[in-house]
């Protein structure tokens, strides 16, 4: 038990600190800044979920979460000056802080040379020259290890052609692979764990392979994409020939390349093709792997199916596409357990206007701040976003409209309100939109954006929201000292330009006892133990019933007033 205790505080803790790095990254604009398809931000969380998955020590997965923020070699937007190192090994600690100051202060080609001259010695100090700087710097044996795994993590996120095709990077990357081997902590687990070397001539063997597979019109030719040493090292040649596999009739066969390929792409948990997300190539290998376990008829109709997908295909997402319209993706994507459970609530009770509480979220009244992004956000836009309130004209705001009780005045100014965006108040407060969008917010029907505000001496009875899919964030404009709340019977306050976070399924009420208006944005966030998946699956379960409900009032709307005009 003490252990388990131990572990949760430990987990707890990490999950606190990466929180706290992605509020430093949001405070110094990593999402806007460009970098290589996308964002810095993108690449630096990429990167981490990559260490992640490769089981590296925490200072390594830290590492990778901040490895470029001082510039580099390659990158030469300084997020954080060097003359900051104190604020990041405070806030990472030393061991990553000393990791990411290696990355970004020497050139990466001094270190490669320096290995590749003393390839057997795993036990010297290395001295390095710095970019920027006239002092060398030592790189120890365990510190040259770690480089390695981060510069082959950092190249497996981003390298791609500009279309997102794959580009030439493996040869290189295994040579990385193996030199890490020997020195690093943990050993990735690619590249067979270092001990499969990739030559240059495999590896353009391949990548012809690959490109011929959607160029002339042919389909994949499952002997081509399997031949060369480099097919060995990742999962989305190996994905492409077992679904040509299959539909050359050998279901059995392309079921074990699928399995293969799944192992691989789960190993690198990034694409190397680009162009199609980690989860849609998984999607792919899945109908192989599903007509393998198939029975006969099943396994032969599967086929049939994938036999005209690959028909002229011309790209993964073409193909991914093809697979979908035809049917046999579905039947590879079963449901998450939890949502399952959810929707199956509507077989007690088909008629209730919300589902049942949606099973195995943490339950508690008040969560940490620390733990959301978008907290870090709005208390740095504070000032700002309470000037756009206080800008908005007195018609922005309206009586708070649920049956709750109260004494006192109660307004609110929505900028979602249960799946509609009010586009008014949204283009008058473009901090605070832009706020928000950035951040995983329930803009459906489950929940709600706005402005809240508690006219002197006014009290809100006690009273619970209609889903425990959400958490609610509270960011303090302008609240004075009498005021505060309780959920769950644990009592509460906020602080000026300050965020709280509540479960609002718990009962709670809130109370203004001054001479002055309390003024609160409030912004409702998924809950944070949903995966992204089961979130994709709640906003198409409510967007689909809010669309069918718009249709239906629509179509009443006509006949009614098609019998009003009726003789």
């Amino acid at each position: 038990m003490a252990r388990n205790a131990s572990a949760r505080r430990e987990v707890s803790s990490r999950m606190q600190t990466v929180a706290r790095v992605l509020a430093l990254l949001a405070e110094r604009g990593a999402d806007a800044v460009p970098h290589g398809r996308s964002s810095l931000l993108r690449h630096l969380t990429g990167t981490h979920a990559i260490l992640e998955r490769w089981g590296q020590p925490a200072h390594v997965r830290l590492s990778g979460l901040l490895h470029s923020v001082y510039a580099t070699d390659a990158f030469a937007h300084a997020l954080v000056d060097p003359s900051e190192r104190a604020l990041i090994r405070e806030l990472i600690g030393a061991d990553a802080e000393r990791l990411v100051f290696l990355f970004c202060s020497i050139d990466r080609r001094d270190l490669f040379s320096a290995i590749a001259a003393a390839a057997d010695d795993l036990a010297s100090t290395v001295r390095l020259p710095q970019r920027d700087h006239a002092t060398p710097i030592d790189v120890t044996p365990p510190e040259a290890g770690e480089l390695l795994v981060l510069y082959l993590a950092n190249e497996a996120e981003q390298s791609a052609s500009a279309d997102g095709s794959p580009g030439r990077w493996l040869a290189q990357t295994s040579q990385l692979a193996e030199w890490a081997r020997v020195r690093a902590t943990v050993v990735p687990p690619v590249f067979e764990h270092g001990t499969l070397r990739i030559e240059r001539d495999d590896e353009v063997h391949l990548l012809s392979a690959y490109a011929a597979a959607f160029a002339d019109g042919g389909g994949p030719d499952a002997t081509a994409l399997t031949s060369s040493r480099a097919a060995q090292a990742v999962g989305e040649p190996l994905v492409l020939a077992a679904v040509a596999t299959l539909a050359g009739g050998d279901a059995v066969g392309g079921g074990i390349l699928a399995r293969v390929s799944t192992g691989l792409l789960n190993a690198w948990n990034t694409p190397w093709d680009k162009r199609l997300s980690l989860d849609r190539w998984r999607e792919i290998a899945a109908v192989a792997m599903a007509a393998a376990s198939a029975d006969e008829r099943r396994a032969a109709f599967i086929a049939e199916r994938v036999r005209a997908a690959l028909r002229d295909v011309r790209s993964p997402a073409e193909l991914h596409a093809r697979l979908e319209g035809h049917g046999v993706l579905a039947q590879t994507e079963p449901l998450p357990p939890r949502f399952a459970a959810y929707v199956a609530g509507l077989r007690e009770d088909a008629g209730r206007v919300t589902l049942q509480r949606y099973p195995g979220l943490t339950a508690r009244p008040w969560h940490d701040p620390a733990s959301f992004p978008i907290v870090a956000d709005l208390e740095r836009l504070a000032p700002e976003i309470a000037r756009e309130c206080r800008a908005l004209h007195a018609g922005a705001f309206h009586p708070e409209s649920e049956p709750i009780a109260r004494r006192g005045n109660w307004d609110v100014s929505l900028l979602y309100e249960r799946g509609l965006r009010n586009d008014d108040v949204y283009a008058r407060c473009p901090v605070t939109a832009a706020a928000i969008e950035r951040h995983r917010i329930v803009r459906g029907p489950a929940g709600l954006a706005y402005f809240s505000r508690l006219a002197p001496h006014t009290r809100i009875a006690a009273h619970a929201g209609p889903t425990n899919l959400r958490l609610r964030v509270h960011l303090a404009l302008d609240v004075p000292s009498e005021c505060g709340l309780t959920v769950g019977g644990v009592p509460g306050t906020w602080t000026p330009g300050r965020c709280i976070v509540f479960d609002d399924a718990f009962v709670h009420d809130a109370w203004n006892d001054s001479d002055r208006e309390r003024v609160v944005l409030i912004v409702d966030l998924w809950h944070p133990d949903l995966s992204d998946d089961e979130v994709a699956l709640l906003e198409g379960l409510h967007g689909h019933v809010a669309g069918h409900a718009a249709n239906l009032r629509s179509y009443w709307a006509r006949n009614d007033e098609a019998r009003r005009a009726a003789p």
